[in-house]
């Protein structure tokens, strides 16, 4: 029998999976713990503590550093046999290396060496579950204006907080020459494995992308559900209008942070501290003060009268001679 650390998305799949194998959830979000997950009750940690033992602990959670948190959480508790639900799911039997249109297939030739292939590809696989139709057709309706409005060109692009290298690799899959930067030297070089062992060129290199400045050299800079986590998001944003070249462009995705059911997700992470003044309205002000006039705008996920999620297209324009 499982207990399941972790009522979200992740969870909620290992639980279609186990179904009645499951003992009960952990999760320290209130709102989680009422609602519970597939009739199954979801308790904190601390109210679960005599109980761990009962069963073999899961940890169904995406983020890794999240995840390492939580390691050490049931280590302090005195658990300490543990697994992955990616080790009980089974991701490549389900996955059918298609999204939207994007074909990932090209990730799997050749790659069974590296260890966390299936982990990424479990990622992929949720990714398309949580992220609908809207948003993927959202990115690719920009990616295709600016391929029009260069001339199909070949762009040079700056993906800033690349991670996993999702969007760097649909980028190159739609003609772009993509570089990436991510703080996480574990995900930099998986991300470059990736694309030498699959003869992409995806580039991705370590550093912090509060402090990236290569003034002029690209022709779109991007940053995708980063902004709302990094304190420092006013200095991203200048880095990014720097970066790119006058005419340039810059892509956006970030959730709403004055959304409740966004504001309800990070109550309780050890990891990620939601910056509440990293509003739409803010955002769209100081990018405007600062060289990039709004060029399109996509809100997702409706929830009653607002957006969980937005996506914007910007281009960089010349102030005063200078930007």
């Amino acid at each position: 029998m499982y207990i399941v650390y972790g009522a979200g998305r992740l969870g909620e799949i290992l639980g279609s999976c186990l179904q009645d194998e499951i003992l009960f959830y952990i999760d320290n979000d209130p709102r989680k713990q009422r609602m519970g997950v597939h009739g199954h009750k979801v308790f904190s940690l601390y109210d679960s503590l005599n109980h761990v033992n009962h069963g073999e602990v899961v940890i169904a959670i995406l983020d890794t550093q999240v995840s390492k948190e939580v390691k050490n959480q049931l280590y302090d508790v005195g658990c300490t046999h543990f697994r992955n639900a990616t080790e009980i799911i089974n991701a490549c039997d389900s996955y059918n290396g298609e999204m939207f249109g994007y074909n990932y297939s090209f990730l799997l030739d050749e790659l069974c060496g590296l260890g966390d292939l299936r982990q990424w590809v479990f990622h992929l696989q949720v990714w398309r579950d949580v992220f609908c139709k809207h948003y993927i057709c959202s990115m690719r309706k920009i990616v295709d204006y600016i391929n029009r409005e260069k001339g199909n060109e070949h762009s040079r692009i700056l993906d800033m907080g690349s991670g996993l290298g999702w969007w760097s690799f649909f980028y190159e899959e739609n003609g772009w020459d993509v570089v990436g930067v991510d703080k996480d030297v574990a995900r930099v070089e998986f991300v470059n494995n990736i694309s030498r062992n699959s003869n992409r060129s995806v580039r991705c290199f370590c550093g912090n992308i509060v402090e990236w400045k290569q003034k002029g050299e690209y022709d779109v800079a991007v940053c995708n559900d980063t902004l709302h986590v990094i304190s420092q998001w006013k200095e991203i944003l200048n880095n990014m209008v720097e970066n790119v070249k006058e005419g340039g462009n810059i892509i956006l995705t970030m959730p709403n942070v004055q959304c409740q059911s966004i504001i309800d997700e990070y109550i309780n992470n050890p990891v990620y501290s939601l910056q509440k003044d990293a509003t739409r309205e803010n955002i769209l002000k100081y990018l405007k003060e600062n060289g990039a006039d709004l060029l399109y705008e996509f809100g997702m996920d409706p929830q009653g009268e607002e957006f969980r999620y937005y996506m914007f297209l910007f281009k960089r324009i010349e102030m005063n001679g200078n930007c």
